[in-house]
């Protein structure tokens, strides 16, 4: 085992940091759409308003209802979001880049 060169392991991290920034991917449920990137940073919020209209002849409880799903759905699309981000992240992880950042 070699000795680590701390200074190309910063760098090396600061490159891997941009380039996780870089990927992008979306979680999806029910009227809900988190779009996160490689840094577990959500990008962008997305609810079908459909779900929301005409909240006028509806009751305070079933706006309720809507709301606790929606925030519900929120949760779930943030799991998902970080699921297929996991995956993205091994399928583009590189071995030898983690190992040279090792000094392995």
């Amino acid at each position: 085992m070699g000795i680590m060169n701390v200074p190309k392991a910063m760098y090396k991290a600061q490159q891997a940091k941009k380039q996780m920034s870089k990927i992008q991917v979306a979680g999806v449920d029910g009227e809900v759409s988190v779009l996160m990137n490689g840094l577990n940073e959500i990008v962008e919020i997305e609810i079908d308003e459909d779900a929301l209209t005409d909240s006028d002849s509806i009751s305070r409880d079933e706006f309720e209802r809507i709301i606790k799903n929606l925030k519900k759905q929120f949760k779930n699309a943030v799991a998902d979001a970080k699921k297929q981000l996991e995956k993205e992240m091994m399928n583009s992880a590189n071995l030898d880049d983690i190992k040279e950042m090792l000094g392995l």
